[in-house]
């Protein structure tokens, strides 16, 4: 007799392992959504400024905006949303209160112009601990 057949009516919701399940017993759909930018100047050039975007970004939005790894580069984040629609107000929001700060923003994971050898870091040890890894590459 195999353990699907032993089971008794009352294990109907029971799966192969012998666990319930869980479906229909979760809050509805949330996300949320995380992303990157570059900061640049007036004249589209890199603007390693991350650290002094978030001393000067207003306070409602300080939570929604952190540093990344490099200087010229911030993360926005939304808080758990209920649909596509509240995430893209929050991230609207959030971008609008960077620009506030003197900076623009680029949504791109390199600088399509950057000639310079190497980014600049946000001065964090995890960060020079990334670099000091790298060096050798």
């Amino acid at each position: 007799m195999t353990s699907a057949e032993s089971r008794s009516p009352a294990d109907a919701g029971a799966s192969s392992e012998g666990y319930e399940h869980r479906f229909g017993t979760s809050p509805p759909l949330s996300i949320g959504v995380e992303e990157e930018l570059l900061l640049v100047d007036e004249r589209r050039c890199l603007a390693p400024v991350s650290e002094d975007v978030l001393a000067a970004v207003d306070r409602t939005a300080r939570d929604g905006v952190t540093a990344e790894i490099f200087a010229a580069q911030i993360e926005l984040k939304t808080h758990i949303c209920h649909d596509a629609e509240e995430a893209e107000r929050e991230l609207t929001e959030l971008r609008r209160a960077v620009g506030k700060t003197g900076v623009e923003l680029i949504a791109s994971g390199l600088h399509p112009a950057d000639e310079s050898e190497e980014a600049q870091l946000v001065p964090k040890p995890r960060y020079m601990e990334v670099r000091r890894i790298c060096r050798g590459c």
